[in-house]
């Protein structure tokens, strides 16, 4: 695997270290090269074998073009020149953050806004590692474009306007790199010699594969069931049941084999160690208890005598149906069916409490009335009518 004459770094990274590995032991060795010639970044030293996911190794090369010189201290008196660096290029962090597959969320503007020419805005993004777990980043960012700020000293007007014009949106982009920077451990620049050696970033992508065949068809009904839901969310359908084998005990585990890079570039390798026990699913909730029955209409709504007590030993207004005679019950139903009868504005309420009054005096197994006892001259009803 030596580099051939002629070659570059980054074409003999792609031959040699780029691709997709089913395998922990194989991915191992690939970074372990990776460590030694290129730029390991990301913490990828670590290589799961996590079930259903292989490991994706991505080698990402640093546009020379694009890299900017970095202003560097003065040389001091009977000390060596500092050595020329240069800027690692926008392009170049954004290709690690595609790689890594960072989700960014929406960024959240820290300042006040009270000055048009001045914005700090912080990004928060997230990415999974290669052990499976997901990690958050974060960077911030100001943008002083206000009249004698450091960031516009020496900058003609026509320059000074297009900064402005822009001042946003370059504010969020330089807390994005920011972050990616902070999270990968890219340095602000580097050494020519060291310009020419590609980035190399490691990650865990699901691809379903197994030698357990069980999960092998739990992984496949999950992906169709993916599929099925997004037809669905796109043009409408119900959705099946999703049903998933159990997995039996003795099935393949998951295991890991972990490989550590020193700052000199040693390699140091752990054994994989035997995973912990799965702790028992919690118990479902108690179910509720079943909601008491409703005052008369056979548990619909529940309604109460509606007439204010003229006398003593009257019924009072707002007496559940259950508790009231069986006899202010007929009454009551007799006068509801003769004023839906007649129509009106409340004829449909005053036939529902009628039902409701009858099928009370039903349920306590007394015939049905067979004669209407006349309303009282007088008496005001529910709905305001005279008797």
């Amino acid at each position: 695997m030596a580099q051939q004459q002629g070659e570059s770094t980054f074409d003999w990274a792609t031959r040699n270290v780029a691709g997709t590995y089913a395998n922990a032991e194989q991915a191992a060795s690939k970074l372990r090269l990776a460590a030694q010639h290129c730029h390991l970044i990301g913490g990828a030293a670590i290589t799961p074998q996590i079930e259903g996911h292989d490991v994706q190794v991505t080698v990402i090369p640093i546009n020379r073009a694009d890299c900017y010189p970095i202003q560097m201290p003065k040389q001091k008196e009977g000390e060596p020149p500092p050595v020329p660096r240069k800027g690692i290029p926008k392009s170049t962090l954004m290709q690690i953050a595609n790689a890594a597959g960072v989700e960014w969320e929406a960024p959240t503007r820290l300042d006040d806004g009270s000055n048009p020419h001045y914005c700090l805005f912080q990004v928060k993004g997230r990415y999974m590692t290669i052990d499976g777990t997901y990690r958050t980043i974060v960077g911030d960012r100001d943008v002083d474009l206000r009249d004698g700020s450091d960031q516009i000293g020496g900058k003609s007007e026509f320059a000074v306007r297009e900064l402005r014009a822009n001042m946003i949106r370059s504010a969020i982009t330089k807390a994005k790199l920011r972050a990616l920077r902070d999270a990968f451990g890219v340095s602000q620049g580097m050494p020519e010699t060291e310009i020419d050696k590609p980035f190399v970033f490691a990650r865990a992508i699901f691809t379903g594969r197994s030698d357990d065949a069980q999960v092998r068809r739990m992984f496949a009904q999950v992906i169709a069931y993916k599929q099925l839901a997004a037809s669905a969310a796109l043009y409408g359908g119900t959705m099946p049941t999703l049903q998933l084998p159990s997995y039996q005990e003795g099935s393949k585990q998951l295991q890991a084999h972990v490989v550590d890079v020193t700052e000199d570039g040693e390699v140091i390798e752990h054994a994989p160690q035997a995973p912990g026990p799965v702790a028992p699913p919690p118990p479902p909730p108690p179910r509720p208890a079943a909601a008491p029955r409703n005052n008369g209409n056979g548990g619909g709504k529940a309604y109460t005598w509606p007439f204010e007590p003229k006398k003593e030993g009257d019924v009072a207004k707002g007496t559940p149906f259950k508790d009231c005679p069986t006899e202010q019950l007929k009454y009551l139903a007799a006068y509801c069916e003769k004023k839906a009868a007649e129509g009106g504005q409340y004829a449909d309420s005053d036939a529902a409490k009628a039902k409701a009054a009858r099928a009370e005096i039903a349920s306590r197994s007394v015939p049905a009335p067979t004669t209407s006892q006349a309303p009282v001259a007088g008496d005001r009803g529910e709905n305001g009518d005279n008797w």
